[in-house]
C-alpha cells in the first residue's frame, strides 16, 4: 500500500483518527440523514426476510421459502442466492421493531461510520499525514457506490467496514503484536465473507500483507523470523469455517445458481468492471495522466484495436462506443498497474494491484452490479493518495476537492432517484393491498424487489405455480414494471382489471431507461435523466 512515510506508524490516537475521520462522518451523516426512511427495494426484502427467519431458527437463516426474479422461480431461499446470511443476522434489530425502515438504514449508517473510522486509521497507519487522511474518507464516501448501499438494506456496506477494520487491524498487528488485534482482525475477515462470498479473497490479500516484501527468497526466513504471523488469517480461516458449517442450508455453501453464465454475459461483465473503473470509480484515467509517458503507446495505440475486438465478440449493438473506448482505457490502466506492480515488486504496489482485482471471480455471475466494487474503493483511494505525490500540493488539493465534490453530487442524484423509486413499491402496497384487505377482501399478489416485502406486511398472499389461489373473486396485486412477474398473469388469464397505480415524470432514474444500479443488465450507468413511467402497479379481479 502507498505510504507517507517509509514506516507504519508506530501510535496510533483515537483522536487523531476521529479528527482525521470527522469531515468523511458529517458528509455521510448529511447525505444519508434524508433518507431513514427510504423504502425497502431490491434485494432488501431478501435480507428481512432472512433476518424473520433466524429469529425462528437462529442456525438456518435460509431455509425459508420464497418465489424471486420475477419468473416465479419458486423454492428455498439457499437454493436461488448465495448462501451467505450475514446481514440477516444484522437486520434483527429492524425485524423487532416491526420492520421500521429507519432502524434498518440507522443501522448502516452506523456500518458506513466504523469503515469510515477504520479508512482514516489505516491511511494514518500507512505514514499519511492528517490532511491526506481527511481526504481518504472524504474520497471514500463521495465515490459511489458508498452512499447509494448505505441507503439500502444489502450487506455491502457492513462487509466493507468489516473488510476494512481487519485490514487495519493487520497493520496494528504487524506493527505492534497484541493478540487482541489478531483476534479483531481475524473475526472481521472471516465474517465478511458471509456477507459477500467473493470476500473471502481479503484472507490471501491479508497473508499477503503480513509479509514485509514479496521475495519468495526470503519468505522461508520471514516464517521463521516471526512464527505468529499469520494467527489473524488462521482466526478469520476458522471463524468462516465455523459460520459455514453451523449455518449452511443442505449441500448449499456459498454457493449461488446464478453462477453460470454464457460467453456474451462473461465478457458484458467485464466489460462493466472495467468501465465502473473509469465512471464513476476514479482510477483509469488519473493512472492515465500519470503515467502518459511511459505508458504512450498503451494509451494510445490499443484503444482503438480494443474497440474493434470488444465490437466483434459483443456485437455492435452490446455497448456504445464511448463506453468501449472508456473500458480501454480502464483495460490500460489496470495492466500498467499490474505491470509496475510486477516489475517493481513493491510490496505495497504488489497489495494494491491485487486488492483491485478482488472482485474478478464474480464476473461469472450472472450479472456485475457496481457494488461488487465497493470493497475496493479503499484501494483506489490510496492509489489516489499515492498518484498525489507526484504532483504540487495545490493541484492535488484542488484535483481532490473536485473529486470529493462531483462524486458526492453524483451519488446524492442517485441516492434522490433512488428513493423515488423504492417508494412506489410501498405506496402501491398501501393503496392496492392494504384497504382491500382492511375491508375483507382476499388479495393476492407476485413479484419481487420491494413489492414482495411490502405487498406481504399489507396482508396479501403470495401466490405461486405450485400452491393454491388465487381463486374466483379474490384480487390479484401485480407489478408490471422491472419487478413485474408477467408469468403469473399468463398463469391466470380469468382476471379484470380493477384498478392500476404509476408515476410517471421527467426525472433521475436508477433501474431504468439505460440506468442500472444493482444490474449491469439494464445497463453500466448509475443514474440518468429521462422522461415516462418510473413503475406501474396492477390491481384484478379473478373470476
Amino acid at each position: 500500500m502507498p505510504t507517507g512515510k517509509n514506516h507504519f506508524a508506530t501510535a496510533l490516537s483515537p483522536a487523531e483518527v476521529l479528527c482525521a475521520a470527522l469531515p468523511g462522518l458529517l458528509l455521510a451523516t448529511l447525505c444519508l440523514l434524508p433518507f431513514l426512511n427510504k423504502a425497502f427495494t431490491i434485494d432488501d426484502p431478501f435480507f428481512l426476510l432472512e433476518a424473520q427467519q433466524i429469529l425462528k431458527t437462529p442456525l438456518h437463516p435460509m431455509s425459508f421459502d420464497i418465489c424471486w426474479q420475477g419468473n416465479e422461480t419458486c423454492g428455498v431461499a439457499a437454493d436461488i442466492a448465495p448462501n451467505a446470511a450475514l446481514m440477516g443476522y444484522a437486520l434483527i434489530p429492524a425485524i423487532l421493531g416491526n420492520g421500521a425502515e429507519w432502524i434498518a438504514h440507522t443501522e448502516q449508517l452506523v456500518f458506513a461510520w466504523v469503515a469510515i473510522l477504520a479508512m482514516a486509521a489505516m491511511a494514518i497507519r500507512l505514514g499519511w499525514s492528517r490532511s491526506h487522511a481527511m481526504f481518504a474518507v472524504l474520497l471514500l464516501v463521495a465515490i459511489p457506490p458508498f452512499l447509494p448501499m448505505a441507503s439500502t438494506a444489502m450487506p455491502d456496506t457492513l462487509s466493507l467496514c468489516l473488510t476494512l477494520v481487519g485490514i487495519e487491524r493487520l497493520l496494528a498487528w504487524k506493527s505492534e503484536r497484541r493478540w487482541w488485534q489478531a483476534l479483531i482482525a481475524g473475526l472481521a475477515l472471516g465474517m465478511a465473507p458471509y456477507g459477500r462470498p467473493h470476500l473471502v479473497l481479503f484472507l490471501a490479500l491479508g497473508a499477503v500483507l503480513l509479509l514485509d516484501n514479496c521475495k519468495i527468497s526470503s519468505l522461508r526466513y520471514q516464517i521463521k523470523e516471526w512464527r505468529w504471523r499469520w494467527t489473524p488469517i488462521g482466526i478469520g480461516l476458522l471463524v468462516l469455517a465455523t459460520i459455514v458449517l453451523l449455518t449452511h442450508h443442505g449441500e448449499a455453501v456459498l454457493m449461488s445458481s446464478g453462477s453460470n453464465v454464457g460467453m456474451r454475459v462473461l465478457l458484458h461483465n467485464i466489460l462493466s468492471y472495467l468501465l465502473y473503473l473509469t465512471i464513476p470509480i476514479p482510477l483509469a484515467v488519473p493512472w492515465a495522466f500519470a503515467h502518459w509517458r511511459r505508458a504512450s503507446v498503451l494509451f494510445v495505440a490499443a484503444p482503438l484495436a480494443f474497440v474493434i475486438g470488444a465490437r466483434l465478440l459483443l456485437g455492435p449493438t452490446a455497448a456504445p462506443a464511448w463506453a468501449l473506448a472508456a473500458s480501454f482505457v480502464a483495460a490500460a490502466a489496470l495492466a500498467d498497474l499490474l505491470l509496475d506492480a510486477w516489475q517493481s515488486r513493491e510490496h505495497s504496489r504488489v497489495l494494491l494491484a491485487l486488492w483491485i482485482l478482488i472482485p474478478l471471480p464474480v464476473i461469472f455471475y450472472g450479472h456485475f452490479p457496481i457494488k461488487f466494487l465497493l470493497p475496493i474503493s479503499p484501494a483506489v483511494v490510496l492509489v489516489l493518495l499515492g498518484l498525489s505525490r507526484g504532483v504540487s500540493p495545490r493541484l492535488s488539493m484542488v484535483c481532490g476537492t473536485l473529486l470529493v465534490a462531483a462524486g458526492t453530487a453524483y451519488s446524492y442524484l442517485i441516492l434522490e432517484a433512488d428513493s423515488r423509486f423504492a417508494n412506489l413499491s410501498r405506496t402501491a402496497a398501501r393503496e392496492l393491498v392494504a384497504p382491500n384487505v382492511a375491508a375483507g377482501e382476499t388479495v393476492w399478489f407476485a413479484g419481487q424487489w420491494g413489492f414482495y416485502w411490502y405487498a406481504l406486511r399489507a396482508g396479501a398472499q403470495l401466490t405461486r405455480p405450485d400452491g393454491p389461489g388465487p381463486y374466483r373473486g379474490d384480487l390479484l396485486a401485480i407489478p408490471t414494471g422491472l419487478a413485474g412477474s408477467l408469468p403469473t398473469l399468463y398463469r391466470i388469464p380469468n382476471r379484470t382489471l380493477v384498478r392500476t397505480f404509476s408515476d410517471s415524470c421527467a426525472c433521475g432514474r436508477t433501474m431504468t431507461s439505460g440506468a442500472g444500479l444493482y444490474t449491469n443488465a439494464l445497463g453500466n450507468l448509475l443514474w440518468v435523466w429521462a422522461r415516462g413511467p418510473l413503475d406501474r402497479f396492477e390491481l384484478w379481479r379473478v373470476y
